[in-house]
């Protein structure tokens, strides 16, 4: 536990890079007819910029004394992944998630929890 609480910046900070690293990661393939196509939320166009934009403030804003801002944007951030998930199930069962899914949720979860262990040097 003493590790988390001195570490908490740097961690929360890790789960933004995860964030980031998620955009880029395949994150959904549909398969109609045939065809397959991958995509990753980088390459959603305004949608992946927001979200890496969003990933990258949320970073900034845990290095600061007020970390717990960051929650702000985190769950802004995740609300966007939300809706594309949910816009993604018009393709019922020819929607398939990857990767860069996982890494998100794991990115956004990290993030969240994070800004709640303080050390005794950012109180």
């Amino acid at each position: 536990m003493e590790f988390l609480k001195n570490n908490a910046k740097w961690i929360g900070l890790a789960g933004c890079a995860l964030m980031i690293i998620g955009c880029f990661l395949p994150f959904a393939t549909v398969s109609i007819l045939g065809l397959s196509e991958t995509i990753a939320l980088s390459e959603t166009g305004a949608l992946g910029i927001i979200l890496i934009i969003t990933a990258i403030i949320s970073g900034i804003v845990m290095l600061t004394k007020k970390s717990k801002l960051s929650l702000i944007t985190t769950i802004i951030y995740a609300l966007f992944v939300v809706l594309n998930i949910a816009n993604a199930s018009e393709y019922g069962d020819a929607f398939s998630y990857g990767i860069g899914l996982y890494v998100v949720i794991i990115g956004v979860i990290i993030a969240v929890v994070m800004p709640f262990f303080k050390s005794k040097q950012d109180k």
